[in-house]
């Protein structure tokens, strides 16, 4: 996957999804995270933005603990209004969808025609490649 890369200039969440066609946000000891991370490792999802809270609020500690605040807002402010309560988050098209959806979506093989219908880029990797 993509990992999203650390940019000292703020963007918020809203922003990233809305300018996103797929994005996953995760956190550290999430089993939803790791199931979801290794289902998906079959697909090569182009422009995939992935990244890990724990580690911006981390980084952001480090140099400005001002963007951590602003960060744990925006999560606060995106879970309130999309009704999330677990990680992952995931955005398909600036829509949030459940994770027990995409699950479902992979396990029963209706993922391929969800990403085509959506118009996400996408490639198969082979079983070797995971």
């Amino acid at each position: 996957m993509n990992k999203l890369e650390l940019n000292m200039e703020y963007m918020s969440l809203n922003d990233i999804i809305n300018n996103n066609d797929f994005v996953i946000i995760s956190k550290d000891n999430c089993n939803n995270c790791k199931i979801l991370d290794l289902n998906l490792k079959q697909f090569n999802i182009h422009n995939l933005k992935y990244f890990n809270i724990n580690h911006m609020l981390s980084a952001y500690d480090e140099h400005c603990t001002e963007m951590s605040d602003i960060l744990l807002q925006d999560i606060e402010l995106l879970k309130t209004k999309c009704n999330i309560n677990t990680y992952p988050m995931i955005f398909i098209k600036h829509e949030y969808i459940q994770y027990d959806t995409v699950i479902n979506l992979i396990t029963f093989d209706n993922f391929i025609k969800y990403l085509d219908d959506a118009s996400i880029l996408y490639d198969i990797n082979e079983k070797d490649d995971f």
